[in-house]
């Protein structure tokens, strides 16, 4: 960020009204911390000992401008009407008209956060760190219009954007537009998603060009949607913050928080300091990065709209492929079948359940911490398997299996969740209710008419595994709501505070003076009608004065008796330190006094011994301590040469 673009972010900051100068911070230094933060991905300590600034003052201007920056949302995080086709559609050939109804396009992106054990499975997706998966949408400048984080980072993106579209601040798809999705999202006439068992990728197409229908259109979708790709990289190369590999040092609800602020930032900075050097980076990279096949979303859509979505994506994709064939002036070749998979492993019911029965005996024993399986948790599962069903069970395919248990159990608990009326059958493997319990279910949901007669067997077991793991997305929050929630604690707090001033000015009654045509009232009350006492109230007021006061008393005498109690304590403990104060000073003294070799030869100067016999006289008192003590024992120094003379020399008898 450039000084000009960072002085007028400080005067769209002053001008909101959100964030102030203080008596030793302007709103410059704040909001420079704030920034050397995201842009660092530094603790508070470390930036507080470069601004010396206390640890307090450092997240407190933090937090300030984080919260000023949210509020920006309403200025940089605009959804489309749709009213015009976007620049980059309407001047290329090779999107236009085919694409002429699409307004942005929509991916997830995992950022990592720090989260308690407990509920460590709900955030470890296909990472091997806890994530949250963030749903954003952007324009083709590279702005996001639409932020939504805060989902775990096991909730798939199809749940996800289906959470999205029935919010309250919820992602708006203009009539008769779309946006553009990956293989994740499911095909709707709203979202336009890929031909899945498609070469998608733009470097898949790099030595093979596109040879059929569904080739071309991919092709050209990837490289139109690949603007969200580009999006990200540039927001994570700009914040680093939300791009570090290691554990975020803040919590789960303010990385939330940060990450809504670093869209806002980037929106801003996409406008007036959009930094192309940074951008050319990113394009580097994605052209450079390995293939990587998207998480898809396996279920067939059957509903009306997913309909429309498939015929409106087949006349797209029709009539560009017949532009096509007449500009190439020849004819491809006609589809070619998909190399023929290896033949997958098929499971029975009774393998299923003997393999629940495993899993549920390793997570018994501790062999899954944290909701993740351990190596050995694996080996024992294939060794098991193996020998009961008499052939080689391998990792991938244990993995497989539980994939697919897993997602059909979470359809089956997405809808069952807290709907009275339901119960498992354990013989039938059906869920049982009565024909008018059914009717909303499946007037309110269409896919729940095929659990009315499709069994999901081991419900149990897999309710036991898999129930603590599903994601609920309680923490996903999207910048419009959570400004709204905050002008709501504004207003709670304003409304208690005018609670508590009610209280303060009022008086209790004088129950010795009472008098039944007098009766006390709030001064706050606007209404002048006053509320008349019965003996019975004020009977019930003694006696609750009576308590309070009783209550009060036991709290008084029970503090004195405390403090009694410390101090004879106090007492105890300073007579302890006195007598041990004394024990120590008596072992000091009659602890034998070691004496450097510098104490010694100083000493054998200062007596007088002669050069050539001092080294010797030396030697001759470390060797023996006894020596030592009785020399230094002596207490004038005449003495003291008398007395090394007559151990060094002894006369003999």
């Amino acid at each position: 960020m450039g000084p000009c673009a960072f002085a007028k972010l400080c005067e769209i900051l002053r001008g909101i009204g959100c964030l102030k100068d203080t008596r030793n911070a302007s709103i410059e230094e704040q909001v420079a911390k704030f920034l050397y933060i995201l842009a660092h991905n530094e603790r508070i300590r470390t930036v507080s000992f470069f601004f010396r600034r206390s640890n307090e003052i450092i997240s407190r201007h933090f937090h300030n401008v984080l919260r000023a920056v949210i509020y920006l949302e309403d200025q940089f995080l605009l959804q489309p009407n749709g009213a015009e086709v976007p620049q980059q559609i309407r001047n290329s050939h090779r999107f236009y008209p085919y694409f002429k109804d699409c307004v942005e396009a929509i991916d997830g992106t995992h950022i990592r956060v720090k989260v308690s054990a407990k509920d460590a499975p709900r955030y470890r997706g296909r990472k091997e760190y806890t994530t949250q998966n963030v749903l954003a949408a952007c324009d083709f400048d590279m702005r996001f219009t639409y932020v939504l984080p805060g989902w775990e980072g096991t909730a798939s993106d199809s749940r996800i954007i289906k959470n999205a579209l029935s919010r309250e601040d919820k992602l708006i798809i203009p009539r008769g537009k779309y946006y553009l999705v990956d293989a994740g999202f499911m095909l709707r006439s709203g979202l336009m998603a890929p031909y899945r068992g498609v070469r998608y990728h733009l470097k898949e197409y790099s030595a093979r060009g596109p040879e059929n229908v569904e080739e071309l259109f991919n092709h050209r979708h990837s490289s139109l949607r690949n603007v969200i790709e580009r999006t990200f990289g540039v927001l994570k190369k700009r914040f680093p913050i939300i791009s570090g590999m290691t554990e975020p040092f803040f919590p789960v609800d303010t990385v939330t928080e940060i990450i809504l602020a670093c869209c806002i930032l980037h929106n801003y900075l996409m406008g007036v300091d959009p930094d192309e050097r940074l951008i050319a980076e990113v394009d580097q990279e994605i052209s450079n990065d390995d293939i990587h096949n998207e998480a898809r979303n396996n279920r067939n859509d059957s509903d009306a709209d997913a309909r429309r979505g498939a015929i409106l994506r087949t006349s797209i994709a029709t009539r560009m492929w017949n532009d096509y064939s007449l500009k190439m002036s020849k004819t491809l070749k006609k589809k070619t079948d998909n190399e023929s998979k290896a033949t997958n492993m098929r499971w029975t019911d009774d393998m299923d359940g003997f393999l629940l029965n495993v899993m549920l005996e390793e997570q018994n024993n501790g062999n899954r911490p944290n909701g993740i399986w351990t190596s050995h948790a694996f080996s024992n599962m294939c060794k098991k398997c193996s020998e009961s069903f008499g052939y080689t069970v391998e990792k991938g395919n244990i993995k497989n299996r539980i994939k697919t248990l897993k997602g059909t159990f979470h359809s089956c608990y997405d809808l069952f969740k807290n709907m009275s009326g339901f119960a498992w059958n354990p013989i039938t493997a059906l869920f049982e209710a009565e024909d008018e319990v059914w009717e909303p279910l499946i007037e309110a949901n269409s896919n729940a008419k095929k659990w009315k007669r499709t069994p999901i067997h081991h419900y149990e077991k897999l309710f036991d595994l898999f129930s603590k793991d599903r994601a609920n997305g309680e923490g996903s929050i999207s910048a419009k709501e959570k400004v709204r929630r905050w002008e709501k604690d504004r207003e709670d707090s304003v409304n208690l505070e005018e609670n508590i001033d009610c209280f303060g000015e009022f008086s209790m009654p004088n129950v010795d003076s009472y008098s039944p045509r007098v009766s006390p009232s709030y001064s706050c009350e606007t209404s002048s009608k006053k509320a008349k006492k019965t003996p019975e109230m004020v009977e019930m007021l003694e006696k609750q004065m009576e308590i309070f006061q009783s209550g009060i008393d036991n709290v008084a005498a029970s503090i004195r008796q405390g403090n009694e109690i410390a101090k004879e304590g106090l007492a105890i403990m300073m007579q302890g330190h006195e007598i041990a104060k004394e024990g120590l000073a008596i072992m000091e003294r009659g602890r034998p006094r070691c004496y450097s070799e510098d104490e010694v030869f100083s000493e054998l100067v200062k007596i007088g011994i002669p050069t050539e016999h001092q080294l010797d006289a030396m030697l001759f008192l470390i060797k023996d301590p006894t020596k030592m003590r009785a020399f230094f024992g002596v207490p004038t120094t005449e003495l003291r040469r008398q007395i090394l003379l007559k151990m060094m020399y002894p006369k003999e008898p």
